[in-house]
């Protein structure tokens, strides 16, 4: 192999110490590797399509030059060349002639390193690929319904049953530039020659697309034309109308987005209630009060991004704390929302997620209990399984577990006087159970019921009417709730108000907000606190509550 040299202060060695650290030594072959090649078909005494590549690396993970392999071919198969040295990059590469029928086998090696090369030789082998399923139509951002499979055929277009055969997927040309690949891309036949692919999808704009499907040394294949919609048939709750969800009513407040008089004027109420108290939670000029984000690792992104602060600038904390008009002397905003602390660990006052926002987010600021006085609540169950309209659909369950936390809230936080929920962003682009669609819009009808279960009970003298939710009283034993900013839109598919979600706004698992969702989200709320009535006027600095 070739001499490394090293330079240190202009002295070359073989061995040497650069600024009193460990000896440079240099690093010989240590791992051999194959790059391609492997796994090939072909007939008796055929040159297969593919060169046979590898690379020889150091410890370190870098290609070593001038390394001599040599080939052997087991059997009547022959090799060329038999042997040579590898390149700058540590790589080489050799043609494969292949011998008699079954299964050829060529072993490269280097010293004590080698690797071994398997191909199948037979009388029938695949010239081409085709479609045995075609892929379905679907939804961007969405994992096809129905996933393609690739045969491998002859000459002939008969099937030919043959295992270990890589078929790659791609779009294929004249697609979007705008449109991506979803999914694993690769797959690899099966003993019947059908290669399955388990999850493609299209992330793009609405229209026509078709896969592409490529195998070494095989006829590509397309297939038929898939029509891409970002259209669930779900509608946002603030755009329903008059329409119907299987038969479930929509907009956020009974028959209206507005809130119905008697529930504003309580809100007013409360919102004129919020006055900076000490940490006894006594009224004190000098003293604070509190807005916490209180639900699951969305809304901690959402809300902060971060554990701890200072929370990031794109971040509904950050853009307030960067925001000149928003109130920056009595107001706290904190971060009590956690990941992985879904409504079962809210529910009750002794739960101790609690005890963790007194501890570790409140008391580290100098703040305490008694000084929560407004909560922002997005919270909601991890792999739900039953969806409406059934009686034991998960948005049916959440409003028993948001009627309890509300009362838990209440129990922890004596002077909170406002809860302000938001339901789920999209959760169409999900690869996982936790909180796919339609389950993530339909938190939204488990906000909207929570909070009409309170808006009837009220109006009904106090006497419980939804028994869901239970008793929501907010002269006695729940604090007062309402909307915060509606956050879900289908997809790509704008909403009245023109916001979007794109799979890109996401972080790789498709659930959880990336830095545009966040950004997205923390926006919404900024604006949202800083224009409703019931809470500009204490968000604000030099606001004053009607």
């Amino acid at each position: 192999m070739g001499k490394r040299i090293v330079l240190c202060l202009g002295i070359a060695a073989a061995v040497l110490s650069c600024g009193g650290g460990d000896p440079i030594r240099p690093s010989g072959p240590s791992t051999m590797i194959k790059l391609a090649g492997d796994g090939q078909i072909a007939l008796p005494g055929a040159v297969l399509p593919e060169s046979l590549v590898i690379v020889v690396e150091d410890q370190q993970g870098s290609g070593v030059s001038g390394v001599t392999v040599s080939w052997q071919a087991a059997g009547s198969g022959t090799v060329a060349p038999a042997s040579a040295v590898t390149d700058v990059i540590g790589r080489i590469a050799a043609r494969w002639t292949v011998g008699t029928l079954g299964n050829n086998t060529v072993t490269a090696t280097s010293g004590s390193l080698s690797v071994t090369f398997t191909a199948t030789v037979t009388n029938n082998p695949p010239s081409q690929l085709g479609i045995n399923t075609q892929p379905s139509d679907g939804q961007s951002g969405v994992p096809l319904p129905t996933q393609p499979v690739v045969q491998l055929l002859d000459g002939s277009g008969a099937a030919v049953a043959q295992s270990g055969v890589s078929v790659a997927a791609s779009l294929a040309p004249g697609s979007s530039p705008f449109a991506s690949l979803d999914g694993n891309a690769i797959a690899v036949t099966a003993s019947n020659g059908q290669a399955s692919f388990p999850d493609l999808g299209i992330t793009g704009p609405v229209g026509n697309y078709t896969f592409k499907f490529t195998a070494s040394g095989l006829t590509a294949v397309n297939s038929a034309a898939i029509a891409l919609s970002t259209i669930s048939g779900r509608v946002p709750l603030i755009d329903m109308g008059n329409r119907t969800y299987l038969g479930f009513t929509g907009r956020l407040y009974p028959g209206s987005n507005v809130m119905p008089s008697a529930h504003a004027q309580a809100a007013a109420a409360r919102a004129r209630n919020i006055e900076p108290l000490n940490a006894a939670g006594n009224p004190s000029p000098g003293g604070k009060f509190v807005l916490l984000s209180v639900g699951i690792s969305n809304a901690a992104q959402e809300w902060c991004d971060v554990v701890s602060f200072p929370c990031t600038s794109w971040s509904f904390t950050g853009q307030a704390l960067a925001d000149n008009a928003v109130n920056h002397s009595s107001l706290a905003i904190m971060n009590g929302a956690q990941g992985g602390q879904t409504t079962q660990f809210w529910d009750s006052p002794t739960d101790p997620d609690y005890d963790r926002v007194r501890d570790s987010v409140l008391t580290p600021m100098g703040l305490t209990e008694a000084q929560v006085q407004i909560v922002w609540l997005k919270t909601f169950n991890a792999d739900p399984t039953v969806s409406l309209p059934a009686a034991n659909a998960d948005a049916i369950l959440l409003v028993t577990q948001y009627g309890n936390i509300l009362r838990a809230l209440k129990v922890r936080y004596p002077n909170l006087q406002m809860v302000f929920m938001s339901s789920r962003i999209y959760g169409g682009y999900g690869l996982t159970g936790q909180n796919p669609e339609p389950y993530a819009y339909e938190t939204g009808f488990a906000v909207k019921w929570t909070i009409q279960a309170q808006i009837d009970q009220m109006a009904n003298g106090g006497t419980v009417v939804d028994a869901r939710a239970g008793d929501l009283d907010y002269g006695s034993i729940a604090p007062w709730v309402g909307w915060g900013p509606y956050l879900w839109a289908d997809g790509l598919n704008p909403r009245s108000d023109g916001l979007t979600w794109l799979s890109s706004d996401m972080e790789s698992d498709g659930t959880h907000p990336g830095i545009p969702a966040e950004t997205k989200v923390g926006n919404l709320l900024l604006q949202f606190f800083k224009t409703d009535i019931h809470s500009s006027c204490w968000f604000l600095a030099g606001g004053t509550c009607p």
